[in-house]
């Protein structure tokens, strides 16, 4: 797994895990927009606007963004590892037990919020 959510350690020390909070809060705000009911949406656009909002007001408005881009990242790589190695339940290797787990929680975290 990318582990360049980590990264925003070295962005000038400003962002802060309230920052991402937040901005993973303005994130789940725009899931809803990525649902199978949806119709015609932009997830670039919708990506982008999250970014907007969640960064409004940062001093670091390129480096919040691109924290907001790079979580994206994440959550769609999280989501393509489950697909690929966990869905299938009676499949999942012994090697693959514990990041399949995180990768359902984080599949379920993300499902549940409203």
């Amino acid at each position: 797994m990318d582990h360049s959510l980590l990264e925003y350690k070295t962005l000038g020390g400003i962002m802060k895990k309230t920052i991402v909070i937040s901005m993973l809060s303005s994130l789940m705000a725009f899931l809803p927009l990525t649902s199978f009911s949806a119709k015609k949406v932009d997830s670039i656009q919708s990506i982008q606007t999250a970014a907007n909002q969640a960064c409004s007001g940062n001093p670091d408005k390129s480096g919040c963004e691109r924290l907001v881009w790079i979580t994206a990242k994440v959550a769609m790589m999280n989501t393509s590892f489950y697909l690929q190695s966990c869905s299938a339940k009676d499949k999942i290797t012994k090697e693959n037990k514990a990041s399949c787990d995180e990768a359902e929680r984080l599949l379920t975290r993300i499902s549940n919020t409203k």
